[in-house]
C-alpha cells in the first residue's frame, strides 16, 4: 500500500540583506518614493570603477628626463612609473610638456649609451658587438644600423656575365634595373648609348 504523499511546504524567501532601520519605519508608515529609493540603494551591489583612472603627475617630467639621464628606454621608463607604454602615449597625447619630456629623456638615453661605448673602448673585456646591436635596436633612427653595400672586382661595379641567359630572363634583368635606376635616380645600365645587361652588342 503506498503511504500518502506529504503536502509539501513552500519555501520561506529569502531576504536581501536590507537595513532592519529602513524595514521596520516601511511597516509603521506607507513607504513615499524617498523610502523606495532608499531601500534599492541599499540591496544594489556597488559597481567597482572600471579600468585604472589616469594619475598623471606634472612631476612625471623631471622624473623621466632623470631615467633618460640613467640610459634607460621607455620600457623602464613605464615600469617606474607603474605604468604602461600606452599610458605613455596617452600622456603625451594629452601633455605637452610630458611630450617634450619624453623627447628629451629620449636624447639622454642616446648620450649615456654614447658615453658608455666611448668610455669603454680600451677596456679588452667590453663586448663591443653587443653594444653595436644594442645601439641599432635601441635607436634606430640613429646611424647605428648596418649598412649593406654591394660592389664588384676593386670596389668597382658589380659585373655580371648574362651572354648564357635566355632572352626572357635578360628582359626581367632590364626591368629589374630601370626599376631600380627610377628608385634612386641613377641611369639603368642598358639605356641611351647603352648595350644591354651583358654589356655586349646584338
Amino acid at each position: 500500500m503506498t503511504e500518502p504523499r506529504k503536502p509539501r511546504v513552500p519555501r520561506k524567501p529569502v531576504a536581501p540583506d536590507i537595513n532592519p532601520d529602513i524595514v521596520t519605519a516601511s511597516r509603521t508608515h506607507i513607504p513615499t518614493p524617498d523610502d523606495i529609493t532608499a531601500i534599492v540603494e541599499d540591496i544594489t551591489p556597488t559597481k567597482r570603477p572600471v579600468g585604472r583612472p589616469t594619475d598623471y603627475d606634472p612631476a612625471f617630467c623631471a622624473m623621466v628626463i632623470q631615467y633618460g639621464k640613467e640610459g634607460m628606454s621607455r620600457a623602464t621608463i613605464a615600469s617606474k612609473l607603474d605604468c604602461s607604454r600606452e599610458t605613455l602615449r596617452n600622456w603625451e597625447a594629452a601633455h605637452p610638456e610630458f611630450l617634450g619630456a619624453m623627447t628629451r629623456a629620449k636624447d639622454e638615453e642616446l648620450s649615456w649609451w654614447e658615453e658608455r661605448g666611448r668610455s669603454d673602448l680600451g677596456n679588452k673585456n667590453f663586448n663591443a658587438g653587443l653594444w653595436s646591436k644594442s645601439m641599432a635596436g635601441r635607436f634606430p633612427g640613429e646611424a647605428y644600423r648596418p649598412s649593406l653595400q654591394v660592389v664588384g672586382k676593386n670596389d668597382g661595379p658589380v659585373q655580371l656575365d648574362v651572354s648564357n641567359l635566355p632572352d626572357d630572363q635578360l628582359d626581367r634583368i632590364e626591368t629589374a634595373l630601370a626599376t631600380l635606376a627610377t628608385l634612386t635616380g641613377g641611369d639603368a645600365p642598358g639605356g641611351e648609348g647603352g648595350e644591354g645587361p651583358a654589356g655586349g652588342g646584338g
